[in-house]
């Protein structure tokens, strides 16, 4: 409810008023009323200020000095100038009517027969009774949704209680425009013929827009109220403007009913947080072993929908940039990344909603039931399931791996839980394009962990192979990509990026130094191995 020039005009000492010009300014906002008679306006005018005047200290003035005053006026914030006529003009000056207009400020003339007192009583007595009014209507908004907040509401209840207020129907949809809640029976199918931001006024503080909407053939206007939430999505308040467009007192209710639904959105957020809390504990215990008793397990299986009777694997999927370490990342990557793991989180955890799951910093570890008759079928089942989801996400230099444990049941999931998370750190080094895989497709690398848990791998590297590192790197990558290239030169070479030549003497190096026969089987698969347990070592030692 906004005092404005118009309903200035409306006051009993006004009636016989005349509206000379800047007719496009009564909708001008009211504030004060004074009298000027002089003009030095830079050291008393206020915004909002309509002034009243007899031109005393103006009537010798200039056509331009009248429209230099005028766009000083509007310059300070002044609603409108009131002038009285025929105390010392007889006649409203060309260059003040010629100011008004341009300028959009109204110029109302009234004679002298009326009291400047009885104008400002009657003005301040408005002002007064508006602002009663609009405590009244505060007060009664404020009880209104701080009564609705207390009974934990949804979308329907908040728009309800904003319709009650000013009588308008109201809708809320997502940022795809699908209705999420609406007053009206039917919720309308439009089609946005346009949309404009609404500069912000005094009682708002959200983003606003109007937008013409065609509804079965006829154009209608919508009030939009955009609505950040804590969960990084928006929702949007649209009141129907029927026959007219919202009124100003009426932002007050719709700037309510927008923090009662943020307020819930918190509320919601520190709910769902404080429950993937708990439950992520409730996995941790069940991945690390954490229970003392059967009856335990029990418990938490319990909490998760888990059963000990059933068969169940360990899926671990985790991702990271070509830039590994966050210090490398500059702040606008590093929060890029971070909002792209959320987003593989949330798609993952959507896709499998009633699987439990542990979230870390960039991995998600589920607990899958395995009703499948062989590890092929469940790998398959897992590939074809998260396929859409790396499909989106297979970009840039973002890595995405899944690794599978072996089968067993919910006891046996502590000595399963690391088997995945290994498959994800070794993937790169054996087969770089697989997305997922089992551990049994570890291989030989898989028996080497299960050794390295009893005996040191150091011991079944052979002194030639600790005789390559030590002599020269180079040496021993290209004996790596030799042996992996079934010794084939031109392949190897290829690999390296060097001339076959350059393979060739690089091996008759090697053979001279560590008397290596590389027609020998034993001797190369121990090389192998060795070479095997090297990387393996040196990817830990990396870790």
């Amino acid at each position: 409810m906004i005092y404005r020039v118009k309903d200035v005009l409306d006051i009993p000492s006004l009636q016989t008023a005349t509206l000379l010009s800047g007719k496009e300014g009564l909708y001008n906002e009211v504030s004060d009323v004074i009298v000027m008679e002089a003009h030095d306006i830079d050291n008393w005018l206020k915004p909002g200020q309509l002034v009243l005047s007899s031109l005393y200290s103006l009537q010798e003035s200039t056509r331009q000095e009248y429209t230099d005053f005028v766009a000083g006026l509007r310059k300070h914030g002044a609603s409108g100038i009131i002038v009285k006529m025929g105390r010392f003009i007889d006649e409203i000056p060309a260059g003040l009517i010629e100011g008004c207009s341009d300028q959009n400020l109204p110029l109302i003339q009234i004679d002298a027969t009326v009291s400047y007192r009885n104008i400002i009583l009657e003005i301040m007595q408005n002002l007064i009774n508006q602002k009663a009014d609009m405590l009244d209507v505060y007060q009664n908004v404020h009880h209104e949704f701080k009564t609705l907040a207390m009974k934990e509401p949804e979308y329907v209840d908040v728009i309800k209680v904003l319709k009650k207020i000013i009588g308008r129907d109201v809708s809320i949809y997502d940022e795809n425009n699908h209705c999420l809640a609406s007053t009206e029976l039917h919720p309308i199918d439009f089609e946005i013929t346009n949309a404009r931001e609404l500069f912000p006024e005094k009682y708002m503080h959200y983003d606003y827009s109007r937008e013409l909407v065609m509804v079965s053939d006829t154009l209608q206007s919508r009030l939009i109220c955009k609505v950040p939430g804590m969960d990084g999505h928006t929702i949007f308040l649209a009141i129907r403007e029927a026959q007219t467009f919202v009124e100003m007192i009426d932002y007050m209710a719709i700037e309510n009913a927008a923090s009662t639904l943020q307020f819930e959105s918190i509320k919601q957020v520190a709910l769902s947080r404080e429950k993937e809390s708990h439950i992520n504990d409730v996995v941790d215990h069940i991945l690390n072993g954490k229970y003392k008793n059967t009856e335990e397990l029990n418990e938490n299986a319990l909490i998760l929908k888990l059963s000990l009777d059933k068969k169940y694997r360990v899926v671990t999927w985790q991702h990271f940039q070509g830039k590994v370490a966050s210090g490398k990342r500059s702040f606008q990557e590093h929060t890029d990344y971070m909002a792209c793991t959320t987003g593989l989180i949330h798609a993952i955890s959507s896709i499998w909603p009633k699987n439990a799951y542990r979230i870390f910093s960039n991995r998600i570890t589920l607990i899958v039931e395995d009703n499948f008759t062989t590890d092929q079928s469940f790998k398959d089942y897992v590939q074809e399931t998260l396929k859409p989801i790396y499909e989106n996400h297979n970009k840039g230099d973002l890595v995405l791996r899944v690794g599978i444990s072996d089968q067993g049941q919910l006891s046996d999931i502590p000595k399963l839980a690391a088997q995945p998370l290994r498959v994800v750190q070794l993937s790169n080094m054996i087969k770089q394009d697989a997305f997922v895989m089992l551990y049994k497709d570890l291989g030989i690398y898989r028996i080497l962990l299960e050794l390295s848990k009893e005996n040191d791998l150091n011991d079944y590297i052979s002194d030639k192979i600790r005789m390559l590192q030590e002599y020269d790197p180079e040496y021993f990558e290209t004996v790596r990509v030799f042996l992996d290239s079934n010794q084939n030169y031109k392949q190897t070479s290829d690999i390296l990026f060097v001339h076959p030549k350059t393979v060739r003497y690089r091996i008759e190096k090697i053979k001279e130094l560590t008397n290596l026969d590389f027609d020998n089987p034993d001797e190369m698969l121990q090389v192998m191995i060795g070479i095997r347990i090297s990387q393996l070592l040196g990817n830990y030692n990396k870790d």
